[in-house]
C-alpha cells in the first residue's frame, strides 16, 4: 500500500544520506581530479646522464665559436700574405676565401643548432636527440675531413712558402687541435644520449608532457560543460 498525506501531517522527507550522496560523490570526484593534477604538475627531474648530454653540446658550441675566431684570423694572414708574396695568386686565393665564408656560415648553423638541440634534450624531447644524433654523426664526418685538409695545407705552405708560413702554421696547427677535440666530443656526446639513464629519463618526460596535455583537456572540457 502505497503511503498517503494526510492533512496537517509533514510529507516524509528522504534519509539525510540520500541527500548528501550526490554531492559527496561530486566532491570525492573534484578531490581526485585536483589530486592527478597536482601528480601531473610535477615534472620529472633531471638525471646526470641527460644534463651532461646537453652541457657536452653546450661546450661543443663554445668551442665551434673558438673555431670560427680562429678561421677569420686565419683568414687574414692568408690574404696578407698573398698580397705582399704571391699577387699572381689572388684570384685563387678569392676562390677559397668565398668556399672559407661558406663554411664560416656553416659553422654558425651549427653553433645554434647544437645550442637549441641541447636545450630541448635537457627537457626531455626525444625528437631533439634524434636530431642531435643525426647532425653529431654528420659533422664527425665533416670535422674529420676539416682536420686531414688543414693537417696537410699547413705542411704544404711550410714546404712552398717556408719564409711566408710563419704567422700561419701555428693557427693551423691550433685549428686542427680543435677539430680532434670536436670529433671527440661528438663521440662522447652520442654515448650519453643514448644511455638508459637517458632513455628512461626521455620515457618519464614524454609521459609528463602526455599526462599534462590530458588534465588540460579535461579541464577545458569541464569549463565548457559548466
Amino acid at each position: 500500500m502505497s503511503e498517503s498525506v494526510t492533512p496537517g501531517h509533514p510529507k516524509p522527507q528522504k534519509p539525510a544520506s540520500a541527500q548528501t550522496s550526490a554531492p559527496a560523490w561530486q566532491s570525492a570526484s573534484a578531490a581526485n581530479a585536483d589530486a592527478t593534477a597536482t601528480m601531473v604538475a610535477v615534472p620529472p627531474k633531471i638525471t646526470t646522464l641527460p644534463l651532461t648530454a646537453a652541457i657536452i653540446s653546450w661546450v661543443y658550441a663554445l668551442v665551434r665559436l673558438a673555431e670560427f675566431g680562429f678561421m677569420i684570423v686565419a683568414l687574414g694572414i692568408l690574404k696578407s700574405t698573398v698580397d705582399s708574396a704571391f699577387p699572381d695568386s689572388l684570384r685563387n686565393y678569392q676562390f677559397f676565401q668565398s668556399f672559407a665564408h661558406f663554411l664560416l656560415f656553416l659553422i654558425l648553423c651549427s653553433i645554434v643548432l647544437y645550442v637549441m638541440l641541447g636545450f630541448y634534450v635537457y627537457r626531455g624531447y626525444n625528437m631533439a636527440r634524434i636530431i642531435m644524433t643525426i647532425v653529431a654523426i654528420g659533422d664527425s664526418i665533416s670535422l674529420a675531413l676539416h682536420a686531414v685538409f688543414v693537417s696537410e695545407a699547413s705542411v704544404h705552405i711550410a714546404r712552398e712558402w717556408l719564409t711566408y708560413a710563419s704567422d700561419l702554421a701555428p693557427t693551423f696547427s691550433i685549428l686542427t687541435v680543435i677539430y680532434e677535440l670536436l670529433v671527440i666530443a661528438n663521440i662522447v656526446l652520442l654515448v650519453f644520449l643514448w644511455l638508459p639513464g637517458t632513455n628512461i629519463f626521455m620515457r618519464q618526460a614524454k609521459t609528463y608532457r602526455l599526462a599534462l596535455n590530458t588534465t588540460a583537456q579535461s579541464v577545458t572540457g569541464q569549463r565548457y560543460e559548466r
